[in-house]
């Protein structure tokens, strides 16, 4: 007998996922970040944003207020990954008697130039970005937020109380030595090699801030 043309009886009709309000929104920032990147902040355009996230642009403002919004937002998530790992993990270390506090503030280094190297496509995008509100975020945003948790970790870090620290020296340096580093090889289009990286910028800072155990 003949096969009857078309779909088999035991085919089953494609049922499309409907995505909840926060899976939506993960999409939309992670269409965003796409956009900035490619586009720069400026160029960037929330119809864009919607196109790559397959919605339309009214709906995209059902999710969010502005663009400079979704920007921030897209630094967001790393940030926060970044803060609740920095302090959990290094609180964990310090506790260990067995850890050298080098190697607390070798991790300390590690957790922080993994999150500047994913962040750093969207710093770039911000800083050429001419006349970009972003392009303050550094000293409006992204400083103040790892000030804090930097200000929290200290002690474990170094094994010195945190009003015995320069701290915005030394937060400026913990940051600015990472992040430009991430930026370098974002340019070269090079891979960072983040524990031996780690590693040689320990050294540099291990003689002056880390307190000797025993």
């Amino acid at each position: 007998m003949a096969r009857t043309a078309g779909k088999s009886s035991s085919s089953k009709p494609e049922v499309k996922t409907r995505l909840n309000a926060d899976e939506r929104r993960a999409q939309i920032i992670a269409s965003a970040r796409e956009v900035f990147v490619e586009q720069g902040v400026n160029g960037a355009r929330s119809r864009d944003i919607a196109e790559r996230a397959g919605i339309t642009e009214a709906y995209l403002y059902r999710h969010f207020h502005s663009k400079d919004e979704i920007f921030q937002l897209a630094i967001d998530e790393p940030l926060n990954r970044l803060i609740a790992t920095l302090r959990d993990e290094t609180r964990e270390l310090a506790e260990r008697s067995d850890v050298p506090r080098v190697e607390v503030l070798q991790r300390s280094h590690e957790l922080l130039l993994e999150c500047m190297v994913e962040i750093a496509p969207l710093v770039a995008a911000a800083l050429l970005s001419e006349a970009s509100t972003n392009s303050q975020f550094y000293v409006d945003y992204l400083f103040p937020r790892l000030r804090g948790v930097l200000e929290l970790v200290i002690p474990d870090i170094t094994g010195y109380p945190a009003k015995a620290i320069e701290l915005d020296m030394f937060v400026d340096s913990m940051i600015g030595i990472h992040l430009t580093i991430a930026l370098e090889h974002l340019l070269e289009n090079k891979k960072v090699d983040v524990p031996y990286v780690a590693k040689q910028v320990t050294k540099m800072f291990a003689v002056g801030v880390v307190r000797p155990q025993g």
